[in-house]
């Protein structure tokens, strides 16, 4: 009897190749090369060394863009330190991550799991706020019931985490909400829903925790707004209002800080 063999099937699926490709990974990759002053500076330098003239074109343009680039990234840098309170002589002091108490709201599902996960492998403590309980095997994550949308409830959840785990450090406000519905077909339960977790429950965890930011006088405040909150979409109506108005508390909260308290 004859057997015959098939050779192995050597065709490649390109499609899987981009599977997991997007505008991140572009943005990551161009900041390391053709946005990266460190790269580029290297391209006059090579130039210079094989004696192309400084009023060649493609010397002088590539001269000046390497310029450029350098200038962005300081700048960035600059602005950086900025927002961390650094100065040119001073930066921002390092983040001792085993002293941190990370409190996330939404953190059961979504990105607030991610980062919850995420920042627990750093042997951070985390503290997640949600209406259903996060399903983890990190023993850093402590979950909390709450339904961030209610002062009442932040109020009383605030007074029993600071008393079992102490102050917050670092507070994430990531929960949110989308109704996916045309302006017209939204009731009134939808709309009200939709600011009261996605904008007013921002407010409340304010309330109740930056307090204690303030009195240590260090911490870290994050807004998860959305891109949609600068831009119009359709039957988004309701999410994209309520993240543009976190744009905006979020700056206001900044000057806040910056020069209301001492």
């Amino acid at each position: 009897m004859e057997v015959q063999i098939q050779p192995p099937n050597q065709s490649l699926d390109v499609s899987l190749m981009f599977d997991n490709f997007d505008i991140d990974i572009l943005v990551k990759v161009l900041s390391h090369t053709m946005l990266s002053p460190f790269f580029m500076f290297w391209l006059p330098v090579f130039f210079w060394f094989n004696d192309v003239p400084y009023t060649d074109p493609v010397f002088f343009g590539t001269s000046a863009y390497v310029i450029g680039v350098a200038v962005f990234w300081f700048t960035k840098w600059h602005s950086r330190l900025y927002r961390n309170q650094g100065s040119l002589i001073y930066g921002p002091g390092s983040l001792d991550w085993g002293e941190q108490i990370i409190l996330i709201t939404g953190g059961s599902s979504g990105i607030g799991e991610l980062i919850a996960n995420t920042c627990a492998v750093r042997n951070v403590t985390v503290i997640v706020l949600d209406v259903n309980p996060i399903v983890t095997e990190n023993y850093n994550i402590n979950y909390y019931k709450c339904d961030v949308s209610k002062w009442e409830e932040v109020e009383a959840v605030s007074k029993q985490i600071i008393e079992e785990i102490g102050h917050p450090t670092i507070l994430i406000n990531n929960a949110g909400v989308v109704q996916g519905k045309l302006l017209v077909d939204l009731t009134p339960e939808d709309v009200q829903q939709t600011f009261s977790v996605n904008t007013l429950a921002h407010f409340w965890t304010l309330k109740a925790f930056l307090p204690g930011l303030i009195e240590r006088k260090k911490g870290h405040i994050i807004t998860m707004s959305s891109v949609a909150g600068m831009v119009g979409m359709a039957r988004m109506t309701d999410y994209n209002a309520s993240k543009a108005a976190l744009i905006s508390l979020h700056e206001s909260l900044r000057y806040e800080l910056d020069h209301k308290y001492n």
